[in-house]
C-alpha cells in the first residue's frame, strides 16, 4: 500500500488591458489531492485519486470542483 498528498495555491496579478482598467490575469486557485495505491502483483499496481480545486473567480462565488480518477498499471516483460 503507499498514500500520497498534495496541495498547491495560485494566485495571480493584475494586468493592465488597452482598455486602461487593471484586471486579474485569471481565477485564482486553491487544489489538494489524495491519492493511494495497491501493489495487487509485482508487476500489477492500482491507484485511485482524487482532486478538490477552489476557484476563486474576483468578485463571485467560490466554486469547488471535483475530480476522481481510477487507474491500473501493468508491466508487460
Amino acid at each position: 500500500w503507499w498514500l500520497a498528498a498534495r496541495a498547491e495555491v495560485m494566485r495571480f496579478s493584475d494586468v493592465t488591458p488597452t482598455s486602461g482598467t487593471p484586471r486579474p490575469w485569471d481565477d485564482d486557485i486553491d487544489r489538494i489531492e489524495l491519492g493511494g495505491g495497491y501493489r495487487i502483483t509485482q508487476d500489477v499496481r492500482a491507484k485511485l485519486a482524487w482532486q478538490r480545486n477552489r476557484l476563486r473567480p474576483p468578485g463571485a462565488e467560490v466554486r469547488n470542483e471535483d475530480m476522481i480518477a481510477l487507474g491500473m498499471s501493468i508491466q508487460l516483460h
